[in-house]
């Protein structure tokens, strides 16, 4: 008795039927086999190419034939040279193409009445209009390399239709797939290789809830990076990435039918996920922001929600990227890039009560990255940088909340970087580092208006093999020590500055005090010190020069302590905004312009 089921625009083709019958068909329905004939494979195991293995003998099948291997016994059919063109592909038993190409003008069927199917690709090119991957029945599609081309994959089709795609090397490329479509069960698995999806990966049919589809990356690339995944439609999707890379511009789950599943291998590239509800939680790496579709990825996090990732967070991967976090929880085992490749850009806004927690920040790695923290509290373990690499740029503002970091390193390995304090807590258990001491073109600012800067257990780095500029506007600043080198500047415009009794204040470069009544303990160093306004008291100056007051100055009052030593000639010291530009190319100009903002 034959099963009742919906078929395309291809004529049904039940089990048994002969020769003389697909003719009759063939003559009675011609405008529905569109002058298509069927060509049956007759033989036991054997190849394409022997045309004694087809009813169509002395001739091969040909562009105008519909394929049909079934056979009562199972069968096994290998396509293993040349290049051959059918129109369509009925397959209930074993193909392997493993070489040359078949090329299927309209669609190729794996257990089309019920059999169970399989097609092995191999060494060889597949191109079909369509495929379907378990019909009714079991069909499975072993990808072991070479080329698969369609424009519709169709994984579990129908009820008690039971597919697998197994991709294990070579490329998948399709427009559109669908696993577990119009009440079947479907799944991929995919080991290596590519599978380029041009516009949509759909997991559990749109059409009907008994649908169930389930993908498994533990290798390769999944690459939708125009287009999107739909988790779970109304039937029942699973997503599991065990590994390998997934590239998709929209990633959208149905919350109450799709599942996410992660392992700490499998990284997720994404421009704007949809329907995660209140938390994300990845095993792997995620990253906003890359050059397909939208290009530029946003993720916005609020009161009672949370992002957990267990690698690396990228904002900004080779595309802009912009995270803003209200409230909420944001926990990253690793580190968080803002602006990673060069050309991406990357934001971070912090306010509210949210909450940060991590191991290390590249704010601008080797792109441009902006981190705004109006409110919460960020924690990062080891290293803040700004800046990190050549051509990096990096800008940290904070105006409320708190901020703690073991080190803060601001231009560091041949980037730029500014931090601008007007507020909040900054608290740094160890160094403040400003231009990195491995390239002389890095460049750090810190300037601080407002708030709090706690060094507490280490140093202020004011230059080193890099050029540095701290610029104390305001606030409180008290470190454990305070060093700058002879490509370092420390202006003091207001504000205190605090250093534990009996350590110096080590100058290499230059110390501007440009108004009010400071004390310090001992100067020391080479470098060049410059009381422009103010007065200053200190146990002992030792520099290679001194320089008091000034024609222009007129509020100078007095330098007076134990001992006061000056090596060379006095020096004309320059307005602020020259000692920044004056010889600092590409760093001080976007420190200007950041400044001008």
């Amino acid at each position: 008795m034959l099963k009742t089921i919906s078929f395309p625009t291809l004529p049904i083709h039940p089990s048994r039927l002969t020769l003389v019958l697909s003719g009759c068909i063939a003559f009675l329905a011609p405008t529905i086999l569109r002058a298509q004939v069927w060509n049956q494979w007759i033989g036991q195991d054997g190849y394409w190419k022997v045309s004694s293995n087809w009813t169509s003998d002395p001739l091969l099948p040909g562009p105008n034939h519909n394929v049909q291997i079934q056979s009562p016994t199972p069968v096994s059919v290998t396509h293993e040279q040349g290049a051959d063109s059918i129109y369509g592909l009925y397959n209930d038993n074993q193909l392997a193409i493993t070489g040359g190409a078949l090329n299927i003008s309209d669609n190729a069927y794996l257990s089309y009445w019920g059999g169970d199917a399989q097609v092995s690709l191999n060494a060889a090119n597949l191109q079909a209009a369509k495929e379907y991957v378990g019909w009714i029945g079991k069909g499975t599609f072993l990808h072991e390399s070479g080329t698969n081309q369609t424009t519709t994959l169709h994984v579990g089709v129908n009820v008690g239709g039971d597919g697998l795609y197994r991709l294990e090397a070579g490329t998948l490329d399709a427009v559109e797939i669908s696993i577990g479509h119009a009440g079947g069960s479907g799944a991929f698995q995919q080991t290596q290789g590519e599978n380029h999806v041009a516009q949509a990966l759909y997991l559990g049919s749109a059409t009907n809830a008994g649908s169930s589809g389930k993908y498994t990356v533990s290798g390769g690339i999944l690459n939708a990076e125009n287009g999107k995944i739909y988790l779970g439609q109304i039937g029942a999707g699973t997503f599991e990435l065990n590994g390998g890379a997934v590239i998709v511009d929209e990633f959208v789950k149905n919350a109450a039918t799709g599942a996410f599943t992660s392992s700490d291998t499998g990284i997720l590239f994404v421009n704007k996920l949809t329907g995660w509800g209140n938390d994300f939680s990845i095993n792997g790496g995620l990253a906003f922001g890359h050059v397909g579709g939208a290009a530029a990825g946003n993720y916005a996090l609020g009161n009672g929600q949370s992002l957990a990732v267990n690698g690396e967070l990228t904002v900004g991967h080779t595309a802009p990227g912009t995270l803003a976090q209200t409230g909420g929880t944001t926990a990253v085992a690793d580190r968080i890039y803002l602006g990673r490749y060069p050309g991406a850009t990357g934001s971070y806004l912090l306010s509210g009560s949210g909450t940060i927690a991590v191991k290390e920040v590249d704010v601008g790695y080797q792109g441009q990255g902006t981190f705004t923290q109006n409110g919460g509290m960020q924690q990062i373990a080891a290293t803040l940088y700004l800046g990190r690499y050549l051509g990096a740029t990096g800008a940290y503002f904070l105006s409320a909340g708190g901020l703690s970091a073991n080190d803060i390193s601001i231009g560091h390995t041949g980037g730029a970087g500014i931090f601008e304090q007007s507020g909040g807590i900054n608290t740094v258990n160890h160094d403040l580092l400003l231009g990195a001491e491995w390239i002389p073109s890095s460049g750090g600012g810190y300037t601080i208006t407002g708030g709090t800067l706690n060094v507490l257990n280490g140093k202020i780095r004011v230059g080193q093999v890099g050029q540095g500029v701290f610029d104390l506007n305001g606030g409180a600043v008290s470190a454990g020590e305070v060093g700058i080198s002879s490509n370092g500047t420390l202006n003091w415009r207001d504000g205190t500055l605090t250093i534990p009794a009996g350590v110096p204040l080590v100058n290499d470069g230059i110390f501007n005090l440009f108004g009010g009544d400071r004390a310090l303990g001992r100067i020391e160093g080479t470098g060049k010190t410059a009381v422009i306004g103010g007065s200053l008291t200190a146990t002992g100056i030792n520099q290679n020069s001194l320089l008091i007051g000034g024609a222009a100055n007129a509020g100078f009052q007095s330098v007076s302590g134990a001992s006061t030593s000056e090596g060379g000639n006095a020096i004309t010291v320059p307005e602020p905004i020259t000692l920044l530009l004056s010889g600092w190319g590409v760093f001080g100009m976007l420190i200007f312009a950041w400044r001008r903002r």
